[in-house]
């Protein structure tokens, strides 16, 4: 008999009790921003000790889903893009992502953005893309602000996508994805000096917007594909490049 298949899961208590709040506060959303009851309350109602409590609410805190505020009081908060952005960020360092895998996650991710965004973009989305571009030109030969701009827009057509989870995730790699392209800006500009042509990238950001502001899903999500295209042969050739 392979006693192994049925070993039992042994939790301490405060762990049992931060599952037990954790479940109680994602059943009810309405919650958010609401205070929550004090240690004392909590430890009567689970017939446990206030030190117990203590530790249930250190890994609630943990979890992004209470935080202390000015004076002694705890409140429910609405789980941020920060605490997903910096798991995301553990889990691709102890799992040695690289930065071919991340493009690939990119990849899948970015195209159904720009697709979504088309549908569902507000006036405000479009306007504040288009602001975005504005910066990327203004910052065009200061590679560190072009690739935070440039990962802000994609941030911004995800969000306009109306997927939240999509939008986590593009946010959650935005981190990872910014480096790499500084990295890359840096070896355009190197590549581009004396020359005045227009960047690819650059134009086909304002032919993304101006495909999501039509509402043209097609063109919006094959524009993404053209554009990550030129991202990925541009990084494959400056990552070989550093290689040798």
């Amino acid at each position: 008999m392979d006693v192994q298949e049925y070993k039992i899961e042994h939790k301490a208590l405060y762990e049992v009790i931060a599952d037990k709040l954790e479940l109680i506060i994602l059943n009810d959303t309405t919650q958010i921003s609401q205070k929550l009851p004090s240690e004392q309350y909590l430890a009567e109602s689970f017939g446990v000790s206030r030190p117990v409590i203590r530790e249930a609410l250190k890994i609630l805190k943990e979890r992004g889903l209470i935080a202390s505020k000015q004076g002694s009081s705890t409140v429910i908060t609405d789980y941020s893009s920060d605490h997903f952005v910096k798991t995301m960020n553990r889990i691709a360092h102890m799992k040695n992502a690289t930065p071919e895998q991340i493009y690939q996650i990119r990849n899948h991710l970015e195209i159904l953005s720009a697709r979504l965004a088309a549908a569902n973009a507000t006036h405000q989305d479009v306007a504040r893309m288009k602001q975005i571009n504005e910066k990327i030109h203004e910052n065009l030969y200061d590679a560190a602000k072009r690739a935070k701009w440039d990962v802000e827009l994609h941030n911004v057509i995800a969000r306009a996508s109306k997927n939240p989870l999509l939008a986590f995730m593009m946010e959650s790699l935005a981190d990872l994805l910014q480096p790499i392209f500084e990295k890359i800006i840096e070896k355009e500009l190197e590549q581009q000096k004396g020359s005045h042509g227009q960047d690819d990238g650059l134009m086909i950001h304002d032919m993304i917007v101006s495909a999501i502001e039509a509402r043209n899903e097609e063109d919006a999500a094959d524009l993404m594909r053209t554009h990550l295209m030129i991202s990925v042969r541009n990084f494959e050739f400056f990552h070989e490049e550093n290689r040798e």
